[in-house]
């Protein structure tokens, strides 16, 4: 077996993992060009004599842990085990995404089985992953780096006296005006309604695009040029430092131009562009000097959003693989999964729950203990009243119910601002003036997810740590719906006794993305029915 993680999970040299993102890769890339990284140097080596790693189960801390001790890189003992083993364990995005997919050279798709964990996450980022947002801040940085390759190039050729294609000022110039060409044709689309947006059809896209003259035969040529230019950038702009690498360093912006052009022109053809929507949005964004602050500046972004997670599932059967197994608690109904994946499933199991309906109590707390309603929807979850009347129901629980007690929030904001609010206001029926998040610690000690990853370990701990502590009558944790704690994680016996749910993540109703999704299902309802189209509302609050 083998498992694949990020640089950012695995990479031990004293600079590179520091950084992040891009600039973690180009600067892994770029050291290892050079053999200028002890710790992949050594790889090949350490695996010719260590022939039985993969043989038994191990996980990403047992290969950081190799690469602390003995000295071979964890990311890329990985890679190498990745070519030959039975059994591979990556994140969703690694097959998902064409571009990760293809950096997966040596694997077999051919018969091969996919077993996708925790499904229910599947059609989100497999339309992600066919989907792009292209910020026109993004672009500027595109057009600094274009003009860059230029200047690169003609220093390269003046000291060098190289004709190599690569180092053609030209080709760079012609990039960096068509991606003015581009900044300037959003720019100029008339964008009548700020909420909603300027969208066309998903086809649009090459009508927009053939009148910079990039069509899927001129596409090929781009995206040679942007291969070129990342190459150009990551060994003009890597510069050396002690330890080999500039922790500034070589993001290259370019690399989204040409993933966009990979999603665009996929496979040479048009079809799939039915399953999109062509959106351009305006934003006004917030800048800052050393002094000043200047508001108001406008920002557009054009995107093409995929509405057919379907799409990147259909690539594995081009790819040829015998299966695809999804598990999950949370799949049904099975026949609108299959529908939205484009694939028929024709075995299917859904077993019955492990706990029995006499041993859980399922509800709705409609009301607080004063009779305000506890309506999370966006009109009411940022009023004191709410946070207030919520603040006292959790109080209440965390009295009468033993051990672990787990709270979930729609989002980070919203768990923030809540409390926020209870360490800083008076309980109103307290006798002590003691407030609310002091009321909660009599009863549980409290833990608070954190949006770092990287503190996550240690919230677990301290959670499991509280629980056992004697002195106390358990633990609270606040957590976030779709965050860290929701997913893959057993509270089980005295780590969760219970389970509250303060409102769901829903987007907005103005979500341009949600209007179209409805206006496509609207649409077509009336295509088919020919009869009048009712807009239902639903107002959805707490527990729902």
């Amino acid at each position: 077996m083998a498992v694949l993680g990020s640089r950012e999970q695995m990479c031990i040299h004293e600079e590179v993992s520091k950084l992040r993102g891009k600039a973690q890769n180009n600067g892994c890339h770029y050291l290892c060009k050079k053999r200028m990284c002890r710790h992949n140097n050594i790889v090949t080596d350490y695996m010719k004599n260590n022939t039985e790693l993969g043989s038994e189960p191990f996980d990403i801390e047992d290969l950081v842990n190799i690469g602390r001790t003995k000295g071979p890189c964890p990311y890329y003992i990985s890679r190498e085990l990745s070519k030959s083993v039975d059994i591979l364990f990556a994140p969703y995005n690694y097959l998902i995404d064409p571009g990760n997919r293809r950096s997966l050279t040596g694997i077999s798709w051919d018969n091969a089985v996919l077993i996708f964990d925790e499904a229910h996450n599947l059609e989100s980022i497999c339309a992600d992953a066919a989907s792009f947002d292209l910020l026109t801040s993004n672009l500027t940085s595109c057009i600094t780096e274009a003009q860059e390759c230029i200047q690169l190039c003609s220093f390269k050729r003046s000291i060098e006296n190289s004709a190599e294609k690569q180092f053609d000022p030209e080709n760079y110039a012609i990039l960096k005006a068509l991606l003015m060409a581009l900044e300037k044709k959003i720019g100029e689309l008339v964008i009548d309604s700020k909420e909603l947006g300027y969208t066309k059809p998903g086809s649009y896209i090459y009508e927009f695009l053939s009148e910079l003259n990039i069509t899927s035969e001129t596409s090929k040529k781009l995206i040679e040029t942007i291969d070129s230019a990342s190459l150009l950038l990551e060994e003009g702009n890597s510069g050396e430092t002690k330890a080999g690498v500039k922790a500034k360093s070589t993001v290259s912006r370019l690399e989204t131009i040409r993933d966009m052009l990979d999603i665009i022109f996929k496979g040479g053809g048009q079809n799939h562009a039915k399953y999109y929507s062509f959106h351009v949005n305006e934003s006004s964004r917030q800048t800052s000097g050393d002094s000043l602050q200047v508001f108001g500046k406008a920002s557009r972004t054009l995107s093409w959003w995929c509405f057919n997670p379907g799409l990147a599932m259909e690539e594995f059967l081009k790819l040829g693989v015998r299966s695809i197994i999804l598990t999950s608690g949370t799949l049904s109904p099975l026949d609108s999964l299959a529908m939205e994946l484009n694939l028929e499933f024709p075995v299917r199991l859904e077993n019955p729950h492990v706990i029995s309906q006499d041993q859980i109590w399922v509800g709705v707390v409609p009301v607080g203990p004063s009779g305000h309603p506890l309506n999370s929807s966006y009109r009411t979850r940022e009023t004191v009243k709410y946070k207030q009347e919520l603040g006292t129901v959790i109080v209440n629980f965390a009295r009468i119910v033993p051990d672990g007690l787990l709270v979930f929030f729609p989002s980070y904001s919203m768990m923030d601002k809540c409390i926020d609010y209870w360490k800083n206001r008076n309980h109103e029926h307290s006798v002590d003036d003691s407030t609310i998040w002091q009321r909660m610690c009599k009863h549980k000690q409290p833990v608070i997810e954190p949006r770092q990853s990287s503190n996550f370990p240690n919230a677990i701990e301290d959670y499991a740590a509280k629980l056992r502590d004697p002195s106390t009558s358990g633990a609270i944790f606040f957590a976030v719906c779709r965050g860290k704690v929701s997913e893959g994680l057993d509270f089980a016996d005295r780590a969760g006794r219970a389970v509250i749910v303060t409102g769901m993540p829903f987007s907005t109703p103005t979500d341009p993305k949600v209007f179209l999704v409805f206006e496509g299902f609207f649409i077509s309802h009336w295509q088919l029915s020919s009869r009048r189209v009712t807009y239902v509302t639903f107002n959805i609050g707490f527990g729902a």
